[in-house]
């Protein structure tokens, strides 16, 4: 038996598709708080890539693998979601969403027919050929310089040393970069030094950012909402405040019914907006917290894989999440990475006075969502403890 490696680089209708990203990106969320630090992911590159992995994938480990990720059961379904989203995302021209599907293979790996075609027509996945048996150093460096280059340098040297053997047979890479200037920026001359509260008794100084203007704002069940558009108004910053600072309280009940009620209960008003400039990255194992979430037997030895190659039987061993965020005055880039290792298995009222402007001070931890607009697809998302953590 063989091994796979499976690597993505990353930087939402309310239908099905936006429910499903929602569910998975809330869950996923509340395993990664465990942690105790920021979180910052790319719920849309998790999905993607466990997706492609999801289609040569058979039995207890597909259902499995679709209950986890929040997948459609229907082929066809899926299958038009990935790729609606990705021609969507890449005809982007006010700002970047830049994504690629790659599967580098192994020169005497033997990939199904149909396997490849399913990932040239829904993934729009291009294949190459690299001598992982013959120079897997060499082919690891091949990889991670093709990262680079499609994250624009932000995710560098994402596969360590001793990652890819002579034993590999495949690398599959989903790239996603993202880059955006707000549609109303901040001005530099109002960014100050001022308190960030970390929790109830401990704070640091922090640059945050102000501006007064016109946003969809409000409050619902006492937690504060904003969208931040960013040019073209295709893809939006969401920044919640939880109540009483708990923002543990407000992961614990966040599901796709409190996402569109939080949406829902925002309006466009004036509002005075504080909120911090930060800069940092993430990298994660998510093998323990994806099995823990329900998908187990694609990491065991009763994994079911039997449509991506002939002679193969594969299992995955680990799944490897690298992400990172920049926020300041003019907009947000950011870029993410994720690789799934594949190792062989053995044997109101009205009056004549505007109302005052609506107070959003983000000066303590709070969650934000990036989400693409018309499909509703949560590209990044995460939680900020403390700006000045890099």
């Amino acid at each position: 038996m063989k091994k796979i490696l499976l690597l993505i680089i990353y930087f939402g209708f309310f239908s099905a598709y936006a429910q499903n990203s929602a569910d998975f990106t809330f869950r996923i969320l509340r395993k990664l708080e465990e942690e105790k630090k920021s979180i910052f992911v790319s719920p849309y590159s998790i999905r993607t890539i466990l997706s492609l992995c999801a289609e040569g994938a058979s039995g207890k480990t597909l259902s499995e693998m679709n209950e986890t990720l929040a997948l459609p059961t229907d082929a066809n379904q899926r299958r038009k979601e990935m790729q609606i989203n990705t021609q969507t995302f890449n005809r982007a021209k006010e700002f970047e969403i830049l994504t690629t599907n790659t599967l580098w293979i192994n020169k005497k790996l033997l990939l199904l027919k149909s396997y490849v075609e399913t990932s040239k027509e829904y993934y729009q996945a291009a294949v190459k050929s690299v001598g992982f048996s013959e120079n897997p150093e060499k082919a690891r460096k091949t990889i991670n310089d093709f990262v680079a280059e499609k994250t624009k340098q932000m995710i560098k040297n994402l596969l360590p040393f001793g990652i890819i053997t002579s034993e590999t047979q495949m690398v599959l890479t989903n790239t996603i970069y993202f880059k955006a200037d707000w549609e109303k920026s901040f001005d530099k001359k109002n960014t100050k030094e001022k308190d960030f509260w970390l929790n109830e008794k401990d704070k640091k100084q922090t640059k945050m950012m102000y501006q007064k203007n016109y946003f969809a704002a409000g409050t619902y069940e006492n937690n504060q909402v904003i969208a931040l558009p960013y040019k073209g108004g295709e893809v939006r910053m969401w920044v919640i405040l939880p109540e009483n600072k708990d923002l543990s309280a407000l992961l614990s009940k966040m599901n796709t019914q409190m996402w569109q009620n939080l949406k829902a209960a925002t309006k466009h008003q004036e509002v005075l907006l504080t909120l911090p400039i930060f800069e940092f990255e993430t990298k994660y194992k998510m093998a323990e917290k994806l099995q823990s979430m329900g998908m187990k037997s694609a990491f065991t030895d009763v994994a079911e894989f039997p449509y991506i190659s002939k002679g193969t039987s594969l299992k995955i061993s680990e799944v490897i999440h690298q992400a990172k965020i920049k926020v300041e005055e003019k907009g947000t880039e950011a870029a993410a990475a994720t690789a799934v290792v594949m190792v062989p298995k053995s044997s109101s009222m009205r009056n004549d006075m505007p109302p005052p402007p609506f107070v959003f001070t983000a000066d303590h931890p709070f969650l934000f969502v990036i989400e693409h607009k018309s499909t509703q697809e949560i590209l990044f998302a995460g939680t900020m403890l403390d700006p000045t953590a890099k």
